[in-house]
């Protein structure tokens, strides 16, 4: 059997593209190989990963419920509101990666570093201060 990369391909390659013989690109391994797979086995092992991620979201939003609770609102310093008024703050926006909620089935580490660069904030606090820095120019 012959261990094709993308390279081979005169197409774009992505995961979920379909080969002519009906096997199905699951990714492409750190050598640069494309692992394909049957319908039926791509089809079992993608079900897994979304019920995996999905475990993986839930347990997040929840760490980061508690999170949220546990330090309040860092400007008016409320702390008794539902983990839905506190929000994540950006303290430098220049070196914001993404939205906090966004990376939550990826890395820990990537989440940990994106939560480390945040601060609590209550929903009428993080208001005035997003639009003062809207008038500041610091963000669009």
């Amino acid at each position: 059997m012959i261990n094709y990369t993308v390279d081979d391909y005169n197409v774009n390659v992505f995961r979920g593209h379909i080969r002519e013989d009906g096997r199905i690109l699951h990714g492409i391994r750190s050598d640069g190989v494309l692992e394909w797979r049957k319908p039926d086995a791509y089809k079992k092992h993608e079900q897994k990963r979304a019920k995996r991620n999905a475990n993986k979201r839930l347990r997040r939003k929840h760490w980061l419920s508690r999170f949220k609770l546990h330090h309040g609102c860092s400007v008016c310093g409320v702390k008794n509101l539902h983990p839905i008024m506190l929000q994540m703050d950006h303290v430098d926006p220049s070196t914001k990666v993404a939205n906090v909620s966004d990376l939550a089935t990826g890395s820990l580490k990537r989440f940990m570093d994106e939560v480390r660069k945040c601060r609590v904030i209550c929903f009428l606090c993080h208001v005035k201060h997003t639009t003062e820095q809207r008038k500041r120019g610091e963000i669009k």
